[in-house]
């Protein structure tokens, strides 16, 4: 009977072991801060980092304080991939100060491509969405052990038409 529970424990670690091979660690910055200090951190993660030149704008519907402060275009840092979903960082900061007011992490392939390849990228990715949905668990749990549950959230899944299927 103890062999049997060894060889059941084995069997679950190798099996652990063999389908998540991808991180549970998601590395965010939650300090307003600097945005130099936001650089150091960026760096310190020691993966390969891509830092993007887009002019990228926030909305009052996004950021409400936005018209508090003269926002610069953001720091947009494409991190190397490690799980299913590649990971951009955006960082906006006030002119004055260079304090951080907003920070987008955005899961998304591509986020900043070609406006008109979208359409085949989505239907590619769209017969992906049970491990879209797996992937999405895991970032929200990781998230909640971090910075706790959130205030509000959707009961259930929204139907989105995309015009370029009508």
């Amino acid at each position: 009977m103890r062999l049997l529970g060894i060889s059941i424990f084995v069997f679950v670690l190798f099996f652990t072991l063999s389908f998540s091979s991808e991180s549970d660690e998601i590395n965010i910055w939650l300090e307003q801060s600097h945005i130099n200090k936001v650089i150091e951190f960026e760096k310190s993660l020691g993966n390969e980092l891509e830092f993007l030149n887009m002019k990228v704008s926030l909305s009052k519907s996004i950021y409400p304080l936005v018209d508090n402060y003269k926002i610069e275009q953001p720091v947009i840092i494409q991190r190397s991939q490690t799980g299913f979903l590649p990971l951009s960082v955006e960082y906006f900061y006030s002119k004055e100060d260079s304090i951080i007011r907003y920070i987008s992490y955005d899961w998304e392939r591509e986020p900043f491509g070609n406006f008109f390849d979208k359409p085949k990228i989505w239907k590619e990715e769209s017969k992906k969405l049970r491990k879209y949905n797996a992937e999405y668990d895991k970032i929200k749990s990781i998230l909640v052990s971090k910075i706790g549950n959130p205030v509000s959230q959707d009961e259930k899944p929204v139907l989105v038409i995309n015009r370029l299927d009508i």
